[in-house]
């Protein structure tokens, strides 16, 4: 039998918390989500909401200039496995960013695997020649 089942048949808990000292804890173990938090840049802040499969929706990173937080559309997001995270709001010029992108990573805790997505695909047309070895694009 485990010790939360014995623990919840004998004391009919429903809970059971496990008190750790703040020596054994550190900041990159913890991550609080939901709240914006002064990035180690200054003028930079960042939040990470947590996955919620009822909506479904995975978890992930908002980074935005300290001033832009209410600003949606001066702000990046990416979920966890580096797709876009409010693709029609998402603001490419600071998706560029290599600190935004970094630390996105870092928060996240991504590998060097996973590229995060950043560009915004503009609206074209394409069509192809006969013999399919010519592309044609028009913007």
């Amino acid at each position: 039998m485990k010790l939360e089942d014995l623990i919840q048949e004998q004391y009919a808990l429903s809970e059971i918390s496990v008190l750790v000292g703040e020596a054994s804890v550190t900041a990159e173990m913890i991550t609080m989500e939901s709240m914006w938090i002064d990035a180690p840049k200054k003028g930079w802040s960042y939040r990470v909401d947590p996955v919620d499969p009822a909506i479904p929706q995975k978890r992930h990173i908002h980074i935005s200039k300290t001033k832009n937080k209410s600003s949606k559309n001066m702000q990046v997001a990416w979920n966890d496995d580096g797709t876009r995270h409010d693709k029609k709001s998402f603001n490419s010029t600071v998706g560029r960013s290599k600190y935004v992108r970094g630390l996105a990573s870092e928060i996240l805790n991504l590998g060097p695997t996973v590229t995060l997505e950043h560009f915004q695909k503009p609206d074209c047309n394409v069509t192809f020649s006969e013999d399919l070895k010519e592309a044609y694009v028009f913007l």
